[in-house]
């Protein structure tokens, strides 16, 4: 719900920054839950009892009204008697900008029809989501230096800014505060957001915003969101920083990028909580102990009781919880298919379960390798048969083993970040495995040329290399189904070509996808109808996960087969992503007030008709159904008149086969039944233009060419 300095739109990314990994976990400012709801588990406190006592009682099962009227906030500001958890929902939720009793406003939006946004109705959903995100979240109201913080405990801290609006408890003292939490971090890992800390907080994270509510003007430029930390990695890291560092590069794959930067990181984990719980270390600083992620090059320091086999072999495979925010090819593919499948599986981590192409594909990838690493291949199954079709297009083996399977990873100057894993990197040529069906579905040269993976691959190889110098991409394509068979795509793409397509096409997806981490869920941000039934389907569909209005659904159905992606236009995306994102999420319907016009009174005025109660507006449950079935009576009466083409077909089938036997005709026709052709073509005809009379015209015209 709105609260004023409240942390709901960059919570998510904060939380990952924090990432307490199961060690003890405090806010002692909560608020709103902003970043504990990403969270969700610890001690949340605050020195507002009534925000407490909302929390509460909405894990009791309390929930709060869908609407509160003018006379009701004012009544329950002044009613001190009132339950303090519906007072806590009031003041803040109903009150201009999240301000503690700041002023009454309730409509958020009026839509073009007439639909009224409620800014209850969206808290009260917000709200509802929280609750089933801190069912584990003890709440405390305590001020925050009367906490008992245990030792290595992870502490989050969002105070009231210094020079903002003061809460209603009074000034907030900067000083003392900033003097408890530099004692506290000599035990703890302390995280404080601030637009600035004193001398010895490191900045771990930042983000713009839009300015709030402020004392002066002036100070609404400070809209930078900061994250600072003090803890004990930090300072062991601050002191290896004058140490004698390795830098680390990779052959070029942009890794040195980062090499030069020792700043310590923040405290992170692996991507397996359960396997690895890491203290920051400098940037590619290797150490007598560490783990380095095979990704980007970092070094972590196990903590006592870590398996490190485990996370040695998990940061290999997958990369450090630095490099996970990485943007990758696959990412921006599903991205600009359709935003809202993206956010459902980053957002909501709901995963695709694995399919069976994916499988194949894994394990095709498994004997390849095996083969460019030794030269021999795997007979037992059907992938070593596809393998051999595809060896006259692979390089003799063995290759060196350092060019199998190399991950990249780099952050270019505009902005973003990115990795991605090449099956073969070899001085001037990128080489992927492909399997596919049907060599229909192999990509052209030119479409390998303007690729989003390929493109990303090219520009990672090229990037430091001198002007002028270009790479051969080369996709090997093994044949799935009937005899094994494989082909080759080739595009040679220069270091220009590479970066015009990565800056018109690669950084607009990366600034909509840093846009769309804004998101509550991933059913926030667009979907795309007409990719539905891409790929064979889509899980998040099929599987209920994303919630297509009754309007999408249809426009689903209708558009079958047209797996065009979003926006074609990565501009239009994010324009997209921002109306989605922009759109509230509380909503109650409410009739257009009737608009009154000053006409001359009549001479005779005659007697006023009974006035008639207006309709109830249609709830999405009825659209729904009115839509589907008016999508069933379309389809009843293409099969009507499929039926009543055939029945006409017949009859004049036989008029001529009488005329024939009666010898009454003019020439001899031949005369063949309306066979699966005819038929799939007429439909067809139907289905795209309703036009019954086109479509025997169609047909007709096909039969006469075909000399019938």
């Amino acid at each position: 719900m709105r609260y004023l300095g409240g942390k709901a739109k960059i919570g998510k990314a904060i939380a990952a920054v924090i990432a307490p990994n199961g060690r003890p976990y405090y806010e002692p400012f909560c608020g709103a839950l902003g970043v504990m709801r990403h969270i969700g588990y610890g001690v949340a406190a605050d020195s507002d009892p009534e925000m407490i006592a909302l929390w509460k009682a909405v894990q009791n099962g309390w929930q709060p009204p869908r609407d509160v009227s003018r006379e009701e906030y004012h009544r329950v500001k002044t009613d001190l008697s009132a339950p303090p958890e519906l007072r806590a929902f009031v003041k803040h939720a109903c009150s201009f900008g999240g301000k503690e009793w700041g002023g009454y406003e309730s409509v958020s939006h009026t839509a073009p029809d007439g639909r009224v946004y409620l800014f209850a109705e969206g808290a009260r959903n917000e709200i509802a989501k929280a609750a089933r995100r801190t069912r584990a979240v003890e709440f405390v109201c305590a001020d925050y230096r009367a906490l008992a913080i245990p030792d290595g405990a992870v502490v989050y801290c969002d105070p009231p800014y210094s020079g903002t609006t003061a809460m209603k408890g009074g000034a907030f003292d900067s000083a003392e505060f900033w003097a408890w939490a530099e004692a506290l971090s000599q035990r703890c890992d302390v995280f404080v957001s601030e637009y600035s800390a004193p001398d010895g907080w490191r900045e771990v994270w930042a983000r713009q915003r839009g300015g709030g509510v402020h004392q002066h003007n002036a100070q609404k430029a400070r809209s930078v969101e900061r994250l600072f930390v003090r803890n004990r990695g930090a300072e062991r890291g601050a002191e290896l920083k004058g140490t004698d560092a390795i830098p680390h590069t990779a052959r070029g794959l942009g890794l040195d990028d980062v090499a030069a930067q020792v700043a310590p990181m923040p405290v992170i984990s692996s991507l397996r909580h359960d396997v690895v719980l890491s203290a920051a270390v400098p940037r590619h600083a290797p150490e007598a102990g560490t783990v380095r992620c095979a990704v980007c090059g970092h070094h972590w320091l196990p903590l006592a009781g870590c398996d490190v086999a485990a996370a040695r072999a998990d940061m290999h495979e997958r990369g450090c919880g630095w490099c996970v925010g990485h943007l990758s090819a696959s990412q921006l593919e599903t991205f600009q298919l359709c935003p809202r499948k993206w956010g459902l599986a980053k957002i909501d981590g709901i995963r695709e379960p694995e399919s069976t192409a994916q499988r194949d594909g894994t394990a095709y990838h498994t004997v390849a390798e095996a083969y460019l690493a030794t030269g021999r291949i795997d007979h037992s199954g059907k992938y070593g048969e596809w393998l051999s079709a595809a060896v006259p297009h692979l390089p003799t083996p063995p290759v060196p083993p350092d060019t199998i399977e190399q991950w990249f990873c780099f952050e270019p100057a505009e902005g973003g970040r990115f990795r991605g894993r090449v099956d073969l990197w070899l001085p001037g040529m990128i080489l992927d495995h492909k399997t596919c069906a049907d060599f229909k579905w192999a990509k052209t040269s030119d479409e390998l040329a303007t690729g989003i993976q390929s493109v990303l691959y090219a520009h990672a190889h090229l990037r430091k290399r001198p002007p002028g110098d270009s790479v051969l991409l080369r996709w090997v394509y093994a044949r799935k189904r009937g005899a094994s068979a494989s082909i080759k795509v080739e595009a040679t793409i220069t270091k220009e070509q590479a970066s015009d397509v990565f800056r018109r096409v690669h950084m607009p997806l990366a600034r909509a996808i840093e846009i769309a981490r804004a998101a509550e869920t991933g059913n926030d941000l667009p979907p795309n109808p007409r990719a539905c039934s891409a790929y064979g389907g889509c899980f998040y569909a099929a599987a209920g996960h994303c919630k297509l209005t009754a309007t999408e659904r249809t426009k689903a159905l209708m558009t079958q087969g047209n797996t065009s992606t979003m926006a074609q236009n990565p501009d239009d995306l994010m324009n997209e992503i921002e109306k989605a994102l922009a759109a509230p999420k509380g909503r109650i319907a409410k009739p257009k007030p009737a608009t009154t016009v000053n006409r001359p009174k009549p001479a005779e005025e005659p007697a006023p008709e009974p006035a008639t109660a207006p309709a109830p507006e249609p709830d999405a449950d009825d659209e729904e159904a009115e839509l589907l079935a008016q999508l069933a009576a379309k389809r009843a009466a293409k099969a009507a008149a499929a039926k009543a083409a055939e029945e006409a077909l017949a009859r004049a089938k036989a008029a001529a086969e009488a005329k024939i036997a009666a010898g009454t005709a003019a020439e001899r026709v031949t005369v063949e039944p309306f066979d699966a052709i005819d038929a799939q073509c007429w439909i067809a005809v139907v289905a795209q233009s309703g036009d019954v009379a086109l479509a025997d015209s169609t047909v007709a015209a096909l039969r006469l060419r075909r000399g019938v």
